[in-house]
Protein backbone atom coordinates (compact mmCIF):
# COMPACT_ATOMS: atom_id res chain seq x y z
CA UNK A 1 0.00 0.00 0.00
CA UNK A 2 1.91 3.60 -0.89
CA UNK A 3 1.52 6.34 1.55
CA UNK A 4 0.07 9.19 1.22
CA UNK A 5 2.29 12.61 0.60
CA UNK A 6 0.73 13.80 4.01
CA UNK A 7 1.97 10.38 5.29
CA UNK A 8 5.26 10.83 3.77
CA UNK A 9 5.53 13.95 5.37
CA UNK A 10 4.86 12.54 9.12
CA UNK A 11 7.20 9.64 8.22
CA UNK A 12 9.98 12.05 7.42
CA UNK A 13 9.25 13.98 10.27
CA UNK A 14 9.21 11.59 12.66
CA UNK A 15 12.86 9.98 11.16
CA UNK A 16 14.11 13.47 11.65
CA UNK A 17 13.28 13.74 14.90
CA UNK A 18 14.52 9.99 16.02
CA UNK A 19 17.79 11.25 14.38
CA UNK A 20 18.17 14.26 16.26
CA UNK A 21 17.27 12.92 19.45
CA UNK A 22 19.88 10.22 18.89
CA UNK A 23 22.65 12.72 18.32
CA UNK A 24 23.89 10.37 15.90
CA UNK A 25 22.76 9.13 11.90
CA UNK A 26 20.82 5.95 12.92
CA UNK A 27 19.08 4.18 10.39
CA UNK A 28 15.50 4.06 10.93
CA UNK A 29 13.37 1.70 9.43
CA UNK A 30 9.16 1.75 9.24
CA UNK A 31 8.10 -1.88 8.78
CA UNK A 32 5.51 -4.15 9.54
CA UNK A 33 6.52 -4.63 13.05
CA UNK A 34 4.19 -5.22 16.18
CA UNK A 35 5.69 -2.69 18.09
CA UNK A 36 8.80 -0.18 18.11
CA UNK A 37 12.44 -1.71 19.05
CA UNK A 38 16.08 -0.44 18.63
CA UNK A 39 18.56 -3.00 17.65
CA UNK A 40 22.23 -1.44 19.12
CA UNK A 41 24.25 -3.40 17.35
CA UNK A 42 23.21 -2.28 13.80
CA UNK A 43 21.94 1.17 15.60
CA UNK A 44 18.84 1.05 13.77
CA UNK A 45 15.83 2.23 15.14
CA UNK A 46 12.02 0.42 13.84
CA UNK A 47 8.80 1.97 13.90
CA UNK A 48 5.78 0.25 13.32
CA UNK A 49 3.56 0.50 10.26
CA UNK A 50 0.71 1.70 12.59
CA UNK A 51 -2.81 3.23 11.49
CA UNK A 52 -3.09 6.60 11.13
CA UNK A 53 -5.46 6.85 13.93
CA UNK A 54 -2.96 6.96 16.35
CA UNK A 55 -1.81 9.90 17.96
CA UNK A 56 1.08 11.81 17.69
CA UNK A 57 1.67 12.36 21.12
CA UNK A 58 1.99 8.17 21.52
CA UNK A 59 3.81 7.56 18.27
CA UNK A 60 6.55 10.17 19.81
CA UNK A 61 6.67 8.00 23.00
CA UNK A 62 7.21 5.21 20.88
CA UNK A 63 10.37 7.07 19.29
CA UNK A 64 11.70 8.71 22.02
CA UNK A 65 11.54 5.58 24.45
CA UNK A 66 13.73 3.36 21.58
CA UNK A 67 16.37 6.70 21.23
CA UNK A 68 16.72 6.36 24.89
CA UNK A 69 17.85 2.96 23.94
CA UNK A 70 20.37 4.19 21.36
CA UNK A 71 21.62 6.87 23.91
CA UNK A 72 21.64 4.25 26.85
Amino acid sequence: MRNTPKQETKIAIREQLAKLMATENITVRHENVPTAAFDTKNRTLYLPNWDEDMSDDLYNMLITHEVGHALY
